[in-house]
């Protein structure tokens, strides 16, 4: 009863800002897809994936490295290797946005067309948003590590949504809405990048001790960063790929009107996740310090208790989106994006069965056992690959939907496997409730 009031203590906080965060980024989406429209809305979503997929070596692997090293080092208050850690991921992040520049500039140059007229635009104009969302994800991941789970939500997951939303809305107020194209949203976006990536460095210097701030003392501990960076990043960056590969397959065999569509279906179905997701952040430092501390009992109950609530917070949305997707659609998104209810239906199923498995890729990557979860990883995305190329040309929005349930769900299978086999963990709740066994022990 104690580690489940803590649990509710320490997270109360942590979820109402998700909640608060995620109901601003839905409402800049329901904002830009009813003012732009499905067309002209899909240009931005399409670009929008490209830019997140390019970035995939920047927050895939480094965010979650940072919680678990950060979670470490500040049990023994060993601040030269925090900073080193900082200092690397920054380093890091930079090097990799000037390579890819300069193979972006070779492109050019060379007069290599790969993207239509208006989504290059839109892609030349967001090629800045690489680096700072690299920057801001693994900055939040060194503040929560720090213990300062609350704090380390605000700058990604309140400052980034409020900035363009209150940029759009001033445009409407003001009657420019002819003003608000896929170019004007996108500069929107990296704007708010920006201040957001500064604020968020302004913390971590804040919680530091002010003898301790002085980067000369920084610990570096490259070797073995980089080699549990990889892995960590191929894990991350499939996910990341679950998330928006879809949306580039089905750019490349149909239309923006679709790809506007199923950006659309997609938002919607990350409601069905938003518990999985606030509560894996909430709990990534107590994985790490409680496997490494060797309490394997506590952290069974932890993962039984989350496990729990994630399945109860997917479903209050998953029935309203089963039982009334075309009018879900239609009344927040406007007229044209009802055609996708069918993908929705088959998306929340998916994204269902996937909170029903419970924490398993941030049991596996917060115990060190992140090359468990890479393979799991990589066959389920291949499988995921080999769906969408076969059911996105002829069946459009539905088949990219299909794809990605099922392959969603064989994911799921295959690292609750490794959690079981590594850990001796049941990461479902709903299993050990099914089976009938007390999580009380």
């Amino acid at each position: 009863m104690n580690l489940r009031g803590n649990l509710v203590g320490s997270g109360v906080w942590s979820i109402g800002i998700r909640v608060v965060g995620t109901g601003l980024a839905f409402l800049l989406t329901v904002l830009l897809a009813r003012v732009m429209g499905p067309e002209s809305y899909g240009v931005y979503s399409f670009v929008l994936s490209l830019l997140i997929l390019l970035s995939i070596p920047l927050q895939a692997g480094l965010p979650s490295l940072a919680v678990r090293e950060v979670a470490k080092a500040e049990i023994a208050e060993d601040w030269p290797v925090i900073k080193g850690m900082w200092f690397w991921i920054v380093r890091t992040i930079l090097l990799y946005s000037a390579i890819l520049a300069g193979v972006l500039m070779i492109l050019d140059v060379a007069g290599i067309s790969w993207l239509s007229h208006e989504r290059y635009e839109v892609f030349i104009i967001g090629i800045f948003a690489i680096p700072f969302t690299g920057l801001l994800i693994s900055q939040g991941a060194i503040i929560r590590g720090l213990g300062r789970l609350v704090v380390g939500i605000i700058p990604d997951g309140i400052v980034r949504p409020v900035l363009p939303l209150l940029i759009i809305g001033l445009t409407m107020a003001f009657a420019w809405r002819d003003n608000i194209t896929p170019q004007y949203a996108m500069i929107a976006y990296v704007a708010s990048l920006v201040f957001a990536t500064l604020l968020s460095g302004f913390i971590i210097v804040a919680l530091m001790p002010s003898t301790k701030r002085e980067l000369k003392d920084c610990r570096f501990d490259i070797y073995n960063w980089r080699r549990a960076a990889y892995p960590l990043t191929i894990v991350g960056g499939l996910q990341l790929m679950y998330s928006y590969s879809d949306i580039i397959i089905l750019g490349l065999f149909h239309g923006d009107v679709e790809v506007g569509i199923y950006r659309a279906v997609g938002q919607l179905g990350t409601l069905v996740i938003f518990g999985l997701s606030t509560i894996n952040q909430l709990l990534h430092t107590q994985f790490s310090k409680l496997y490494f501390t060797g309490d394997v009992a506590k952290l069974q109950k932890i993962v039984t208790y989350s496990s729990l609530g994630i399945l109860s917070l997917a479903l209050i949305p998953s029935i309203a989106l089963v039982l009334g997707g075309e009018v879900v659609l239609k009344l927040a998104f406007g007229e044209g994006y009802e055609r996708g209810a069918l993908a929705l239906l088959i998306l929340t199923l998916g994204q269902l069965a996937n909170a029903a498995f419970g924490s398993v890729g941030a049991l596996l990557n917060m115990t060190g056992h992140e090359r468990d979860a890479m393979k799991g990883m990589l066959y389920s995305l291949g499988i995921n690959f080999i769906l969408a190329f076969i059911l996105i040309p002829p069946f459009g929005i539905e088949g990219a939907a299909l794809a990605t349930a099922i392959s969603l769900f064989l994911w799921n299978g295959i690292l609750r496997y490794y959690v079981r086999k590594r850990l001796n963990i049941e990461s479902s709740g709903l299993l050990l409730v099914i089976k009938g066994k007390s999580i009380k022990q």
